[in-house]
């Protein structure tokens, strides 16, 4: 079911109308100052929007850019979420995120799982995205064990990060689009938020239904989304070889307040933070398999309908 459409159901067929979809917006010539002030007050707007009627709420917390920032502004919403890390044993990265959850001055809880556990999840998470997708599994895997918790903790609601990477560059591929002639970079990032529904949204949703568990995309709020995609390339990366990317988000960062830790630091996918991959390679390998040949023959030895 398309995202903005209305279905009109009837004995010839199913007809699909668009009432609210995201359109390809023009540049908007921005003064960068404007451009944090617009961006915090429809953040601000967006997470106060989808945490009015919460009281319980938690957030699946890297300590990353896009997880502090929305963070920091649901504890300005008067909202203190909990915050859950998760991750294999030894990654850094979870000590690190307990380190900026102690700065925001917010809940914080980190669980750390083994090999064997990965291994354990990785069927179940097949069975919820319904593909055989090795990137997507990865990347998957982590958003089970934070839904998982969240919903033994009784936080029904939780709170994502995801479409941030979309809206301001900030994957690794968009250097080379920034550094092709035109405006290819833009038209891509119009098509991966488009797109998102399907290829992040989606996979997410059934994994927290699966728990019990809502969960909500503040960065994907329309007006927000509407305005970011406005907004000049110059504003998200500065040159070819911009190792943060995404400016204007850190710059806002910086506004409200964030350490330099966090706005500095450069991007480090869920799957690699977690250490999730690297499991995965390792169960691969026990098995004589590739990652993805590991992927593809759990995937087709499923019994779908037991």
């Amino acid at each position: 079911f398309p995202p903005g459409n209305l279905a009109e159901i009837a004995e010839s067929g199913v007809k699909f109308q668009p009432i609210k979809t995201l359109k390809k917006p023009k540049m908007n010539p921005v003064r960068e100052g404007d451009a944090i002030r617009e961006l915090y007050n429809l953040l601000l707007k967006s997470i106060r929007e989808r945490t009015a009627d919460l009281e319980r709420v938690s957030l699946a917390f890297s300590g990353g850019l896009d997880s502090s920032i929305i963070a920091t502004l649901m504890r300005e919403c008067g909202v203190n979420p909990l915050l859950i890390s998760v991750g294999l044993e030894g990654a850094k990265e979870l000590e690190y995120a307990e380190k900026i959850a102690g700065e925001i001055n917010l809940p914080f809880m980190a669980k750390t799982y083994t090999l064997d556990d990965v291994e354990e999840t990785l069927p179940k998470v097949l069975w919820l995205i319904e593909e055989a997708n090795a990137l997507r599994a990865a990347i998957c895997i982590p958003i089970f064990w934070v839904a998982n918790i969240s919903s033994k903790m009784n936080y029904k609601v939780a709170f994502s990060g995801q479409g941030s990477d979309e809206l301001f560059a900030g994957y690794y591929k968009y250097l080379k689009e920034f550094e092709r002639p035109g405006k290819s970079i833009e038209q891509v990032l119009y098509r991966d938020v488009f797109q998102l529904y399907e290829n992040g949204l989606e996979p997410d949703e059934k994994i927290c239904s699966f728990h019990n568990v809502e969960i909500r995309f503040p960065y994907m709020d329309f007006e927000l989304a509407s305005f970011a995609l406005s907004l000049p390339i110059r504003l998200k990366i500065e040159s070819g070889k911009d190792s943060l990317r995404k400016r204007i988000l850190r710059k806002l960062a910086k506004h409200i307040g964030l350490p330099p830790e966090v706005y500095l630091k450069p991007k480090k996918a869920i799957q690699y933070g977690t250490g999730v991959n690297e499991a995965l390679k390792k169960i691969a390998k026990r098995k004589k398999l590739s990652m993805r040949g590991l992927i593809n023959q759990i995937f087709k030895e499923m019994e779908w309908f037991i």
